[in-house]
């Protein structure tokens, strides 16, 4: 998506741009403008930007949710390399460059930053200049971690930031830290970091909701699933989930899903 100005949720990016990008180049975005909402995404592609030297375009900003952003951008998370190269050269982990307008929350990064030029090159682990002057000031950060480098190499009127440098492990344990729209990654899709809530395989049964008398047996199944087979690394039996039942005096329910019935209730 080159320029942004409305809002973008649950998305995401695995395919790398390849080629050089010239000024704005990000995973989700180009540019985000306008106090446009970028929420519940994330990037593994590598993204690359250099600087163009010709006419008023000039600067490179490269980041895995937007190469520039004047928005919001909030649950998103970058694992792709962020590589920025030429004068006024901006890398970051979730924004390239950033002012004004907008705020990030509850973000990480665990890729990697690389930013090379003559002059004005920065590169850091959220955003790569943050702000620059008084009519372009620094946006808000908040609960917002990395891995790589610093947070901002360089930011103008900065106040308001809750962020921080943490080791690898500690991430891992952060899907609570970063909020309702994380969940820890048991299943290992994401190398053990916090996944996006929509990334969790589900379980679908045959069965939601159903009336059944005194004495009566229904059998559960398992609807199947390729999300949650590749995610677990093999095919599901239903003597590998523990069945329970909520009110074993309504009804009771067997290591193979039979479910039976024992009284009036609900369970």
């Amino acid at each position: 998506i080159g320029i942004e100005n409305s809002n973008i949720l649950n998305y995401n990016v695995s395919s790398d741009t390849g080629s050089w990008r010239t000024v704005g180049a990000g995973g989700i975005v180009g540019q985000n403008n306008n106090n446009a909402c970028i929420y519940n995404c994330y990037n593994n592609a590598k993204i690359n930007a250099e600087t163009y030297n010709g006419g008023d375009n000039t600067g490179a900003y490269a980041g895995g949710m937007a190469g520039s952003s004047q928005g919001k951008i909030y649950y998103c998370y970058n694992k792709g390399s962020i590589i920025t190269k030429g004068s006024h050269s901006y890398a970051g982990g979730i924004i390239g460059q950033a002012c004004r307008y907008g705020d990030i929350s509850s973000c990480y990064n665990i890729g990697s930053i690389s930013a090379t030029g003559t002059s004005y090159v920065r590169g850091s682990g959220i955003i790569g200049e943050n702000g620059w002057s008084s009519s372009c000031w620094s946006i808000p950060v908040n609960n917002s971690y990395y891995l790589n480098n610093t947070t901002y190499s360089w930011y103008y009127g900065a106040s308001g930031y809750t962020t921080g440098k943490v080791d690898s492990d500690t991430l891992k344990t952060y899907a609570s830290t970063l909020g309702t729209a994380y969940e820890d990654d048991t299943f290992n899709i994401n190398e053990g970091y916090p996944i996006l809530w929509w990334q969790a395989p589900t379980l679908e049964l045959n069965k939601k909701q159903v009336y059944i008398k005194t004495n009566e047996n229904i059998q559960l199944n398992l609807i199947e699933s390729t999300d949650f087979t590749n995610a677990i690394g093999k095919e599901l039996a239903m003597t590998d989930l523990t069945w329970t039942s909520s009110n074993e005096n309504v009804a009771t329910v067997d290591s193979n899903g039979l479910v039976t019935g024992k009284s009036d209730g609900y369970a």
